[in-house]
């Protein structure tokens, strides 16, 4: 597979200061993303918050429990990407890549030891630093070690 900068889709930038649902568990932003929806979804050290469309309140918000391997992985969310299907995918720092299940409202885990190097989900680290979302429908993973 051969890298193409030209399929890379820059996703859209949200102004910071046009976040009205700001207060203690977010404080610092790692990500920010706008799904098709319009939703607003947010990665912080403490979690993935879902704010709603007009950015005034959180909707939701989702943290690791290490009870639950339904949860979000451990580790801050620093990327957030929707594929084709508009199914979100969450990086986090340390704990790999997560899909989010919107009808349960839970994650389903990948870590760089879950899956082969030859399967389609294969990451060379679990701390994943950004999701690029090519034309093809493919996503390009930057991790703390490599693509």
């Amino acid at each position: 597979m051969n890298f193409d900068p030209n399929k890379i889709k820059i996703p859209l930038i949200v102004s910071l200061c046009s976040i009205k649902a700001i207060n203690k568990h977010i404080r610092s932003f790692k990500c920010i993303y706008s799904d098709k929806e319009g939703y607003y979804w947010v990665g912080t050290d403490y979690g993935l918050f879902k704010l709603s469309k007009d950015r005034k309140k959180i909707l939701h918000s989702f943290k690791h429990n290490p009870k639950d391997t339904n949860t979000l992985s451990i580790g801050g969310v620093c990327a957030i990407a929707e594929d084709l299907y508009g199914r979100l995918w969450v990086g986090t720092w340390g704990g790999g890549l997560n899909l989010f299940k919107p009808d349960k409202k839970s994650f389903k885990r990948f870590d760089q030891k879950d899956e082969g190097f030859l399967s389609p989900l294969f990451i060379s680290n679990n701390s994943i630093l950004c999701i690029a979302p090519d034309s093809d429908g493919k996503f390009w993973i930057g991790t703390l070690k490599d693509i």
